[in-house]
């Protein structure tokens, strides 16, 4: 377990922190939310709202991140 951890790059560790912390935050926040999207009127709790546009930019991320070479 000890050699498992100790592959995990700074990197890693910093965006899991970031990760668990984005939860914490999302759920949170459970008041209602209403939201104005090109003339369309959109209503819901605010953790589902942004949980969906943490998933957005993660995917906007992954599909714009540039690849990474990784030599053997």
């Amino acid at each position: 377990m000890k050699n498992l951890l100790s592959k995990i790059s700074f990197a890693q560790w910093l965006g899991l922190v970031l990760a668990i912390l984005a939860v914490i935050f999302v759920f949170t926040n459970t008041n209602t939310t209403k939201i104005t999207l090109y003339g369309l009127h959109l209503s819901g709790p605010t953790w589902l709202i942004l949980l969906i546009i943490l998933a957005i930019g993660w995917l906007i991320g992954l599909l714009t991140g540039r690849k990474r070479y990784r030599g053997n």
